[in-house]
Protein backbone atom coordinates (compact mmCIF):
# COMPACT_ATOMS: atom_id res chain seq x y z
CA UNK A 1 0.00 0.00 0.00
CA UNK A 2 1.58 3.37 -0.98
CA UNK A 3 1.57 6.79 0.93
CA UNK A 4 -1.84 7.95 -0.74
CA UNK A 5 -3.54 4.88 -0.21
CA UNK A 6 -2.36 4.96 3.51
CA UNK A 7 -3.07 8.36 3.80
CA UNK A 8 -6.63 8.18 2.19
CA UNK A 9 -7.34 4.41 5.03
CA UNK A 10 -6.52 7.32 8.07
CA UNK A 11 -9.13 10.06 6.63
CA UNK A 12 -11.62 7.27 6.34
CA UNK A 13 -10.97 5.93 10.18
CA UNK A 14 -11.00 10.01 11.24
CA UNK A 15 -14.40 10.52 9.84
CA UNK A 16 -15.26 6.97 11.39
CA UNK A 17 -14.05 8.07 14.59
CA UNK A 18 -16.17 12.09 14.16
CA UNK A 19 -19.47 10.05 13.24
CA UNK A 20 -18.96 8.04 16.47
CA UNK A 21 -18.63 4.61 15.07
CA UNK A 22 -15.13 3.75 17.08
CA UNK A 23 -15.27 -0.15 16.69
CA UNK A 24 -14.78 0.31 13.10
CA UNK A 25 -12.63 2.95 13.21
CA UNK A 26 -10.53 0.85 15.65
CA UNK A 27 -10.73 -1.98 13.15
CA UNK A 28 -9.51 0.15 10.25
CA UNK A 29 -6.31 1.56 12.07
CA UNK A 30 -5.21 -1.52 13.80
CA UNK A 31 -5.02 -2.38 10.07
CA UNK A 32 -3.44 0.23 9.15
CA UNK A 33 -0.41 -0.13 11.59
CA UNK A 34 -0.07 -3.97 10.59
CA UNK A 35 0.80 -2.82 7.20
CA UNK A 36 2.88 0.78 8.56
CA UNK A 37 4.44 -0.38 11.63
CA UNK A 38 6.31 2.32 11.46
CA UNK A 39 4.27 5.04 11.26
CA UNK A 40 3.60 6.85 15.05
CA UNK A 41 0.90 9.20 13.54
CA UNK A 42 -1.54 5.65 12.82
CA UNK A 43 -0.35 4.53 16.41
CA UNK A 44 -1.31 7.87 17.79
CA UNK A 45 -4.94 7.52 16.43
CA UNK A 46 -5.25 3.49 17.50
CA UNK A 47 -4.70 4.59 21.46
CA UNK A 48 -6.79 7.60 21.00
CA UNK A 49 -9.44 5.16 19.73
CA UNK A 50 -9.00 2.47 22.52
CA UNK A 51 -8.66 5.44 24.87
CA UNK A 52 -12.43 6.28 23.58
CA UNK A 53 -13.46 2.77 24.09
CA UNK A 54 -12.46 2.45 27.47
CA UNK A 55 -9.37 -0.23 26.33
CA UNK A 56 -6.98 1.40 28.77
CA UNK A 57 -3.71 -1.27 28.35
CA UNK A 58 -4.17 -1.11 24.30
CA UNK A 59 -4.05 2.22 24.43
CA UNK A 60 -1.09 2.88 26.33
CA UNK A 61 0.81 0.46 24.57
CA UNK A 62 -0.15 1.83 21.32
CA UNK A 63 1.34 5.65 22.08
CA UNK A 64 4.18 3.50 23.65
CA UNK A 65 4.78 2.15 20.39
CA UNK A 66 4.33 5.49 18.67
CA UNK A 67 7.02 6.79 21.64
CA UNK A 68 9.49 3.92 20.00
CA UNK A 69 9.08 5.40 16.69
CA UNK A 70 9.02 9.24 17.37
CA UNK A 71 10.41 10.24 21.38
CA UNK A 72 10.08 13.49 20.34
CA UNK A 73 6.01 13.53 20.27
CA UNK A 74 4.40 15.77 23.36
CA UNK A 75 1.55 14.55 22.20
CA UNK A 76 1.88 11.26 22.89
CA UNK A 77 3.30 11.96 25.97
CA UNK A 78 0.42 13.85 27.00
CA UNK A 79 -1.76 11.13 25.72
CA UNK A 80 -0.22 8.45 27.03
CA UNK A 81 -0.39 10.44 30.88
CA UNK A 82 -4.11 10.75 30.18
CA UNK A 83 -4.72 7.03 29.75
CA UNK A 84 -2.12 6.19 32.73
CA UNK A 85 -4.46 8.96 34.63
CA UNK A 86 -7.20 6.81 34.30
CA UNK A 87 -5.58 3.75 35.32
CA UNK A 88 -4.88 5.12 38.68
CA UNK A 89 -0.80 4.85 38.02
CA UNK A 90 -0.44 8.82 39.28
CA UNK A 91 3.30 8.44 39.33
CA UNK A 92 3.52 7.28 35.67
CA UNK A 93 1.21 9.77 34.33
CA UNK A 94 3.39 12.48 36.44
CA UNK A 95 6.36 11.15 34.95
CA UNK A 96 4.51 11.63 31.22
CA UNK A 97 3.04 14.73 31.37
CA UNK A 98 6.37 16.19 32.39
CA UNK A 99 8.44 14.54 29.78
CA UNK A 100 5.68 16.44 27.08
CA UNK A 101 6.07 19.48 28.86
CA UNK A 102 10.12 19.11 28.66
CA UNK A 103 9.29 18.74 25.01
CA UNK A 104 7.04 22.21 25.07
CA UNK A 105 6.58 23.90 27.96
CA UNK A 106 4.23 25.91 26.54
CA UNK A 107 1.82 22.90 25.87
CA UNK A 108 -1.24 24.46 27.95
CA UNK A 109 -3.85 21.10 27.99
CA UNK A 110 -0.45 19.45 30.24
CA UNK A 111 -0.02 21.64 32.73
CA UNK A 112 -4.07 21.37 33.36
CA UNK A 113 -3.38 17.56 33.62
CA UNK A 114 -0.42 18.18 35.88
CA UNK A 115 -2.78 19.68 37.74
CA UNK A 116 -5.64 17.22 38.12
CA UNK A 117 -3.24 14.51 38.69
CA UNK A 118 -1.30 16.25 41.41
CA UNK A 119 -4.95 17.65 43.26
CA UNK A 120 -5.43 13.57 43.02
CA UNK A 121 -2.24 13.67 44.35
CA UNK A 122 -3.63 15.56 47.30
CA UNK A 123 -0.32 17.86 46.23
CA UNK A 124 -2.55 21.04 46.28
CA UNK A 125 0.36 23.59 46.06
CA UNK A 126 1.76 21.89 43.13
CA UNK A 127 -1.37 21.50 41.19
CA UNK A 128 -2.31 25.24 41.97
CA UNK A 129 1.35 26.05 40.22
CA UNK A 130 0.49 24.16 37.52
CA UNK A 131 -2.90 25.39 36.67
CA UNK A 132 -2.26 28.80 37.02
CA UNK A 133 0.81 27.85 34.34
CA UNK A 134 -2.48 26.54 31.96
CA UNK A 135 -4.18 29.46 32.61
CA UNK A 136 -1.22 32.11 32.33
CA UNK A 137 -0.87 30.39 28.34
CA UNK A 138 -4.04 30.34 27.82
CA UNK A 139 -6.81 32.53 30.01
CA UNK A 140 -9.64 31.50 28.29
CA UNK A 141 -8.93 27.62 29.18
CA UNK A 142 -12.57 27.35 31.17
CA UNK A 143 -11.58 23.85 32.46
CA UNK A 144 -8.30 25.07 33.68
CA UNK A 145 -10.10 27.85 36.17
CA UNK A 146 -12.37 25.12 36.87
CA UNK A 147 -9.43 23.00 37.92
CA UNK A 148 -8.18 25.92 40.02
CA UNK A 149 -11.35 25.56 41.76
CA UNK A 150 -11.16 22.33 42.81
CA UNK A 151 -7.85 22.86 43.97
CA UNK A 152 -8.31 25.91 45.94
CA UNK A 153 -11.97 24.02 47.30
CA UNK A 154 -9.76 21.45 48.71
CA UNK A 155 -7.57 23.81 50.21
CA UNK A 156 -10.20 25.31 52.30
CA UNK A 157 -10.01 28.72 50.10
CA UNK A 158 -13.36 28.71 49.57
CA UNK A 159 -14.18 32.72 48.35
CA UNK A 160 -11.62 31.86 45.88
CA UNK A 161 -12.76 29.07 44.90
CA UNK A 162 -15.94 30.22 43.62
CA UNK A 163 -14.01 33.14 41.95
CA UNK A 164 -12.40 30.26 39.84
CA UNK A 165 -15.51 28.63 38.97
CA UNK A 166 -17.30 32.33 38.38
CA UNK A 167 -14.59 32.77 35.78
CA UNK A 168 -14.76 29.37 34.36
CA UNK A 169 -18.81 30.09 34.05
CA UNK A 170 -17.84 33.18 32.15
CA UNK A 171 -16.40 31.12 29.67
CA UNK A 172 -18.75 28.07 29.52
CA UNK A 173 -21.88 29.25 30.72
CA UNK A 174 -23.41 25.85 29.85
CA UNK A 175 -21.32 24.07 32.46
CA UNK A 176 -23.55 22.58 34.49
CA UNK A 177 -20.73 20.66 36.56
CA UNK A 178 -18.88 23.62 37.14
CA UNK A 179 -22.19 25.69 38.47
CA UNK A 180 -22.92 23.04 40.56
CA UNK A 181 -19.55 23.35 42.32
CA UNK A 182 -19.78 27.08 42.36
CA UNK A 183 -22.90 26.01 44.91
CA UNK A 184 -20.97 23.83 46.73
CA UNK A 185 -18.31 26.55 47.83
CA UNK A 186 -21.38 29.03 48.82
CA UNK A 187 -21.15 30.94 44.98
CA UNK A 188 -25.14 30.30 44.40
CA UNK A 189 -27.96 28.78 46.09
CA UNK A 190 -28.17 24.97 46.75
CA UNK A 191 -29.65 23.21 44.46
CA UNK A 192 -32.15 20.84 45.56
CA UNK A 193 -30.03 17.70 43.53
CA UNK A 194 -26.82 17.73 41.44
CA UNK A 195 -27.06 18.01 37.99
CA UNK A 196 -26.91 14.11 36.07
CA UNK A 197 -23.81 15.13 33.89
CA UNK A 198 -21.77 15.94 37.56
CA UNK A 199 -22.78 12.42 38.80
CA UNK A 200 -22.20 10.80 35.69
CA UNK A 201 -18.53 12.37 35.39
CA UNK A 202 -17.39 11.85 38.30
CA UNK A 203 -18.07 8.49 39.00
CA UNK A 204 -16.88 7.62 34.92
CA UNK A 205 -13.38 9.14 35.99
CA UNK A 206 -13.32 7.17 38.98
CA UNK A 207 -14.70 3.62 38.31
CA UNK A 208 -11.42 2.18 37.09
CA UNK A 209 -9.97 2.46 41.03
CA UNK A 210 -13.45 2.90 42.96
CA UNK A 211 -13.00 -0.01 44.67
CA UNK A 212 -9.30 0.33 45.82
CA UNK A 213 -9.80 3.91 46.87
CA UNK A 214 -13.12 3.29 48.59
CA UNK A 215 -12.50 -0.04 50.06
CA UNK A 216 -8.70 0.14 50.87
CA UNK A 217 -8.16 3.79 51.25
CA UNK A 218 -11.08 5.03 52.98
CA UNK A 219 -11.94 1.96 54.70
CA UNK A 220 -15.52 2.06 53.25
CA UNK A 221 -17.96 -0.66 54.38
CA UNK A 222 -21.40 0.27 54.14
CA UNK A 223 -21.93 -2.94 52.23
CA UNK A 224 -20.71 -5.25 54.68
CA UNK A 225 -22.72 -3.37 57.64
CA UNK A 226 -25.65 -3.38 55.81
CA UNK A 227 -25.43 -7.39 54.92
CA UNK A 228 -25.03 -7.79 58.25
CA UNK A 229 -28.06 -5.92 59.21
CA UNK A 230 -30.38 -7.19 56.92
CA UNK A 231 -29.58 -10.68 56.07
CA UNK A 232 -31.49 -12.16 59.63
CA UNK A 233 -34.17 -9.60 59.13
CA UNK A 234 -34.73 -11.64 55.25
CA UNK A 235 -34.90 -14.53 56.95
CA UNK A 236 -34.05 -17.03 54.17
CA UNK A 237 -36.52 -15.54 52.21
CA UNK A 238 -34.61 -14.65 49.09
CA UNK A 239 -36.69 -12.71 46.79
CA UNK A 240 -36.02 -9.58 44.24
CA UNK A 241 -33.42 -6.88 45.18
CA UNK A 242 -33.34 -3.66 43.84
CA UNK A 243 -29.74 -1.93 43.89
CA UNK A 244 -30.31 1.86 43.94
CA UNK A 245 -27.35 3.39 42.49
CA UNK A 246 -25.19 0.00 42.42
CA UNK A 247 -21.75 1.69 41.25
CA UNK A 248 -19.54 -1.65 40.58
CA UNK A 249 -21.65 -3.63 42.59
CA UNK A 250 -20.09 -3.87 46.15
CA UNK A 251 -23.64 -4.48 47.49
CA UNK A 252 -24.72 -6.94 44.83
CA UNK A 253 -21.80 -8.88 46.04
CA UNK A 254 -22.19 -9.15 49.42
CA UNK A 255 -26.31 -9.82 48.97
CA UNK A 256 -25.81 -12.11 45.84
CA UNK A 257 -26.07 -15.23 48.26
CA UNK A 258 -28.85 -14.05 50.49
CA UNK A 259 -31.43 -13.54 47.57
CA UNK A 260 -33.00 -14.53 44.06
CA UNK A 261 -32.80 -12.36 41.77
CA UNK A 262 -30.77 -8.35 41.71
CA UNK A 263 -31.37 -5.97 39.29
CA UNK A 264 -28.98 -2.78 39.69
CA UNK A 265 -29.27 0.78 37.95
CA UNK A 266 -26.74 3.01 38.05
CA UNK A 267 -25.89 6.79 36.16
CA UNK A 268 -22.09 5.88 35.08
CA UNK A 269 -21.93 2.94 32.28
CA UNK A 270 -18.37 3.26 33.76
CA UNK A 271 -19.59 1.87 36.95
CA UNK A 272 -21.64 -0.05 35.21
CA UNK A 273 -19.22 -2.25 33.54
CA UNK A 274 -17.71 -2.95 36.68
CA UNK A 275 -20.58 -4.20 38.40
CA UNK A 276 -21.05 -6.08 35.22
CA UNK A 277 -17.78 -7.83 35.31
CA UNK A 278 -19.33 -9.20 39.02
CA UNK A 279 -21.68 -11.53 37.16
CA UNK A 280 -24.09 -10.96 39.91
CA UNK A 281 -26.59 -8.99 38.62
CA UNK A 282 -29.95 -9.79 36.71
CA UNK A 283 -30.69 -6.68 34.99
CA UNK A 284 -28.48 -3.58 35.08
CA UNK A 285 -30.06 -0.26 33.77
CA UNK A 286 -28.22 2.78 32.90
CA UNK A 287 -30.28 5.60 33.70
CA UNK A 288 -31.26 7.61 36.65
CA UNK A 289 -32.54 5.91 39.72
CA UNK A 290 -36.19 7.91 39.82
CA UNK A 291 -36.34 7.13 36.57
CA UNK A 292 -35.14 3.38 36.44
CA UNK A 293 -37.48 2.53 38.89
CA UNK A 294 -40.73 3.71 36.66
CA UNK A 295 -39.33 1.78 34.66
CA UNK A 296 -39.86 -1.33 36.02
CA UNK A 297 -43.11 -3.33 36.71
CA UNK A 298 -42.11 -5.51 39.14
CA UNK A 299 -42.03 -5.30 43.13
CA UNK A 300 -39.02 -5.87 45.33
CA UNK A 301 -39.05 -7.67 48.73
CA UNK A 302 -35.37 -5.47 49.26
CA UNK A 303 -34.53 -1.96 48.30
CA UNK A 304 -30.58 -1.06 49.08
CA UNK A 305 -29.06 2.40 48.30
CA UNK A 306 -25.42 2.29 50.14
CA UNK A 307 -24.15 5.77 50.15
CA UNK A 308 -26.19 6.89 47.21
CA UNK A 309 -28.80 9.59 48.60
CA UNK A 310 -25.32 11.72 49.13
CA UNK A 311 -25.85 12.37 45.11
CA UNK A 312 -28.97 12.86 45.27
CA UNK A 313 -30.15 15.66 47.88
CA UNK A 314 -34.05 16.01 48.16
CA UNK A 315 -35.40 12.33 48.55
CA UNK A 316 -39.16 12.82 48.02
CA UNK A 317 -39.22 11.36 44.60
CA UNK A 318 -37.12 8.39 45.75
CA UNK A 319 -39.07 7.48 48.50
CA UNK A 320 -42.15 7.85 46.76
CA UNK A 321 -41.12 5.36 44.20
CA UNK A 322 -39.77 2.96 46.97
CA UNK A 323 -42.78 2.83 48.45
CA UNK A 324 -44.50 1.74 45.12
CA UNK A 325 -42.13 -0.55 44.68
CA UNK A 326 -41.53 -2.45 47.92
CA UNK A 327 -43.52 -5.66 48.56
CA UNK A 328 -45.87 -5.65 51.39
CA UNK A 329 -43.48 -5.57 54.52
CA UNK A 330 -40.02 -5.48 52.08
CA UNK A 331 -37.09 -4.01 53.49
CA UNK A 332 -35.67 -0.42 52.53
CA UNK A 333 -32.16 -0.39 53.23
CA UNK A 334 -30.08 2.63 52.73
CA UNK A 335 -27.43 5.34 54.40
CA UNK A 336 -26.90 9.29 54.61
CA UNK A 337 -24.52 11.56 55.76
CA UNK A 338 -25.96 13.16 58.76
CA UNK A 339 -26.80 16.82 59.20
CA UNK A 340 -27.20 19.05 62.84
CA UNK A 341 -30.55 18.62 63.97
CA UNK A 342 -30.80 22.38 63.90
CA UNK A 343 -29.43 22.76 59.84
CA UNK A 344 -32.19 22.23 56.85
CA UNK A 345 -33.72 18.89 55.65
CA UNK A 346 -30.43 18.40 53.72
CA UNK A 347 -27.68 20.44 53.32
CA UNK A 348 -24.68 20.77 50.32
CA UNK A 349 -21.36 20.52 51.61
CA UNK A 350 -18.38 21.47 50.62
CA UNK A 351 -17.07 17.93 49.39
CA UNK A 352 -19.58 18.19 47.10
CA UNK A 353 -22.09 15.68 48.68
CA UNK A 354 -25.44 15.92 50.92
CA UNK A 355 -25.90 15.24 54.31
CA UNK A 356 -29.54 14.49 55.50
CA UNK A 357 -31.37 15.56 58.56
CA UNK A 358 -32.48 12.45 60.85
CA UNK A 359 -36.12 14.67 61.20
CA UNK A 360 -35.99 15.15 57.19
CA UNK A 361 -35.69 11.18 56.68
CA UNK A 362 -38.27 10.28 59.53
CA UNK A 363 -40.87 13.08 57.87
CA UNK A 364 -40.60 10.89 55.05
CA UNK A 365 -40.94 7.42 56.34
CA UNK A 366 -44.31 8.47 58.16
CA UNK A 367 -45.33 10.29 54.87
CA UNK A 368 -44.96 7.23 52.57
CA UNK A 369 -45.80 4.50 55.48
CA UNK A 370 -43.26 2.88 56.30
CA UNK A 371 -41.70 1.53 59.59
CA UNK A 372 -38.16 2.43 61.29
CA UNK A 373 -36.99 -1.08 62.24
CA UNK A 374 -33.02 0.26 62.47
CA UNK A 375 -31.43 3.65 62.80
CA UNK A 376 -28.23 3.15 64.08
CA UNK A 377 -24.90 5.60 63.54
CA UNK A 378 -21.88 4.54 61.85
CA UNK A 379 -19.03 5.34 59.89
CA UNK A 380 -19.34 6.09 56.43
CA UNK A 381 -15.56 6.24 55.40
CA UNK A 382 -12.77 8.39 56.02
CA UNK A 383 -12.67 11.71 54.66
CA UNK A 384 -9.12 13.58 55.18
CA UNK A 385 -8.04 11.26 57.57
CA UNK A 386 -11.24 11.18 60.15
CA UNK A 387 -14.48 9.50 60.72
CA UNK A 388 -17.54 10.40 58.37
CA UNK A 389 -20.55 10.34 60.50
CA UNK A 390 -23.60 8.64 59.41
CA UNK A 391 -26.68 6.57 59.59
CA UNK A 392 -27.73 3.09 58.28
CA UNK A 393 -31.92 2.68 58.42
CA UNK A 394 -33.69 -0.15 57.94
CA UNK A 395 -37.62 0.83 56.94
CA UNK A 396 -40.27 -1.94 56.39
CA UNK A 397 -42.55 -1.34 53.71
CA UNK A 398 -46.10 -0.83 54.56
CA UNK A 399 -48.57 -4.27 54.66
CA UNK A 400 -51.45 -2.36 52.87
CA UNK A 401 -52.20 -4.16 49.72
CA UNK A 402 -50.84 -2.21 46.72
Amino acid sequence: MNNIELSAKKNEALVLIKNGDLVTARDRLEALVAVAPNNDEFWFYLGSVYGMLNELDSAAESFRRGLDISPGQCALYYNLAVTERKQGDWMAALRDCDESLRLNQNYAVAHHLRGEILREMHRYSEAEMSCRAAIDIDPAFAKAHTNLGHVLRKQERLEEAAASYKMALSLDPGDQKTRYMLAVVGGLDQPDTPPPEYVQGLFDDFAERFDHTLVNKLEYRIPQLIKAQVVLMLEGKGGRMLDLGCGTGLCGEQLSDDVDKIIGIDLSPGMLEQARAREVYDQLLFTDIVEGMKQLSVHFDLIVAADVFIYVGDLLRVFEQCADKITNGGLFVFSVESAAQDEQDFVLRPSGRYAHSLAYIRGLVNRYGFREEVCKEVVIRKESGRDLPGYLIVLRGSYEAK
